[in-house]
């Protein structure tokens, strides 16, 4: 590759075009690094998973890795990132691979979780309201891009939302349990996403839909209001319990406006729940 940039090139790639730095980023099952192409300068973020790795998390994971084909599965939910273009959502340029692992290269973003927010002096406080609908706004903006292009992202929480330094604006991240309802190769299950997210019907491992993305969201705005997530119940197995009876507080010092956008998000009915059209006209 000449000195150009790889963003939009059509040749694929290999590690060897790269300087890898610092790890800055772990997950599940890969790890991010830093990574300056040689050629151009250009610096990304690297997610790089171990195909090794993946065989043996489908024995630990069955409900997560169920295809016999688990490399092609991984490239496949990820490469959902390929055909989103929107200005909050994480870019994905190009994947590639080697004998030893699965290589995606991704935008760099300089900055915080949005939950880095949250924590003040070792505790997670709540965000005032308009500083929480500033984020909203970008949340949302992603959620309704995302759901045109047939992408449910499933474990939408603070944690997969960056904060940019470069502008103050969020990017949706981690698309990892991605369901693409455009591809009806993709037929893994339902069960899956952070419990404290996680909706009544994905908890029965019942069809999930984009209503599923609107609990998390009522979950998120919660929690950038209060500081607390709505359900955790100090185990996977009591939050579930919370979730599927309906047990949360919405606290007094919570505006009418918030509270009935939380009410709204968090019908345990999925048909029942705001549509994100209609969160878009509460939270513009």
């Amino acid at each position: 590759m000449n000195g150009s940039s790889i963003k939009e090139s059509s040749e694929k790639p290999s590690i060897d075009d790269f300087k890898l730095g610092k790890q800055i980023g772990e997950g599940n099952f890969s790890r991010i690094m830093l990574a300056t192409h040689s050629a151009s300068g250009e610096v990304f973020a690297l997610k790089v998973i171990e195909k090794q790795r993946i065989k043996r998390l489908r024995v630990r994971h069955p409900n997560i890795f169920n295809e016999v084909n688990m490399e092609k599965e991984v490239l496949n939910r990820l490469q959902v990132l390929n055909r989103l273009r929107h200005p909050n959502v994480i870019r994905l340029y190009h994947t590639f691979q080697d004998d030893h692992n699965l290589y995606f290269l991704l935008e760099y973003l300089e900055g915080g979780e949005l939950l880095d927010y949250l924590v003040h002096e070792g505790r997670q406080i709540g965000m005032d309201e308009p500083t929480a609908r500033f984020y909203l706004a970008d949340i949302v903006n992603a959620i309704d891009y995302m759901h045109s292009q047939q992408i449910i992202h499933r474990d939408l929480k603070p944690e997969n939302m960056v904060v940019c330094s470069t502008d103050g604006h969020l990017r949706l991240v981690d698309f990892g349990t991605a369901k693409d309802l455009a591809n009806t190769s993709l037929n893994g299950p339902n069960f899956v996403g952070t419990p404290e997210y996680m909706s009544p019907e994905t908890i029965d491992n019942k069809s999930v839909s984009f209503a599923t993305d609107l609990w998390a969201l009522g979950c998120v705005v919660y929690q950038l209001l209060t500081g607390e997530t709505p359900f955790s119940g100090g185990s996977a197995y009591l939050t579930f319990l919370n979730v599927q009876h309906g047990n949360y507080h919405l606290p007094a010092f919570l505006s009418d406006d918030a509270k009935n956008l939380i009410r709204g998000l968090l019908q345990k009915d999925p048909e029942a729940r705001m549509t994100i059209s209609a969160v878009k006209g509460t939270v513009a």
